[in-house]
């Protein structure tokens, strides 16, 4: 019999520096996926499975690498192939979830089967229960799993019958653009489901409860890179208000009206003029009168009135 002896009575001293979590790391680089531009993940472990993610990532038109020990860069700038690659993910289970993202950005995916297992031997069932409810159709072909989803997916009540970790991270990235509200019940609520969520919103995603048995999820049209918007469309670099005012616009404006946002406040000031472009853009669709928009316009930038004026939905978006 093995045995590990331990000779006490000496302190243990010193620093060491934990990686992130593979669980975590996995979907995250799989969320990349619906985010078009660029990604930086940090605290990535050097990891097998990580490099096999990253190779999936590549075949299906994504550039991704290793930038600097332990961060990954992903960049988002083609057309998404929609075939995942058999050798790929027939090798690493956890690359299955690949079928969500790619089905919501292009409306078709077809995902091998995980490690050459049956629907139904293994929980991958959950994934497939949870599109078909979005309004998804599936079909099986040579071991692949093919999802059409040609008019968009659809929000839905969703109960796991098993509170499925991959799975409740596929139904959560795919709702993320689904039109209408999604709500998963009995999810997991292990910290990976909280640190893809908290990624997803960092992108522009509406997702409350992560962590905890009900995720809500409210779809919207775009994810994307706004750091990158700000500095393109609207020659800005991002301060500490815009910061604020970047966490309350991510679910508000589509890409296009965005870019109508930073041509318009393109050369202005940084913090009075935003506000002005924006008060403007919302005139225009009817979201303030002219008397309000006078009144709010005269307030400091961060007002918790204006704040709540702006989570506002827009009429018809």
């Amino acid at each position: 019999m093995r045995k590990i002896i331990v000779k006490g009575k000496k302190r243990l001293e010193g620093e060491v520096v934990i990686s992130g979590s593979k669980n975590s790391a996995l979907p995250i680089l799989a969320a990349t996926i619906l985010i078009p531009g660029e990604s930086v993940i940090f605290g990535v472990p050097n990891l097998m499975d990580v490099t096999t993610i990253i190779r999936v990532l590549r075949t299906l038109g994504l550039r991704a690498e290793y930038y600097d020990p332990g961060t990954v860069k992903v960049w988002n700038n083609h057309h998404i192939r929609h075939v995942a690659p058999y050798e790929l993910v027939t090798k690493m289970r956890a690359s299955f979830f690949v079928i969500g993202p790619i089905l919501a950005r292009s409306g078709l995916a077809k995902v091998p089967l995980p490690g050459g297992c049956a629907i139904g031997s293994r929980p991958v069932n959950l994934h497939i229960k949870g599109l078909e409810l979005m309004g998804a159709k599936v079909q099986m072909e040579h071991g692949f799993v093919i999802v059409k989803a040609e008019d968009g997916l659809k929000g839905a009540r969703i109960y796991l019958d098993h509170p499925s970790v991959g799975a409740t991270e596929t139904i959560m990235m795919a709702a993320t653009l689904a039109s209408g509200e999604t709500l998963i019940e009995n999810a997991a609520q292990e910290p990976e489901i909280s640190d893809l969520a908290e990624f997803l919103v960092k992108a522009g995603a509406r997702i409350e409860g992560a962590g905890t048995e009900k995720i809500k999820i409210e779809g919207v049209k775009l994810l994307a890179d706004y750091k990158r918007f700000y500095k393109e469309w609207a020659g800005l670099e991002m301060t500490d208000e815009m910061a604020k005012m970047d966490l309350v616009m991510h679910p508000v404006f589509t890409y296009e009206e965005q870019i109508k946002l930073f041509d318009t406040a393109k050369g202005k000031s940084q913090v009075e003029q935003w506000q002005g472009a924006i008060l403007d853009f919302f005139t225009e669709q009817g979201r303030f009168k002219p008397e309000e928009k006078e009144k709010v316009s005269k307030t400091p930038y961060i007002t918790d009135k204006f704040l709540k004026l702006v989570k506002q939905p827009i009429p018809g978006a």
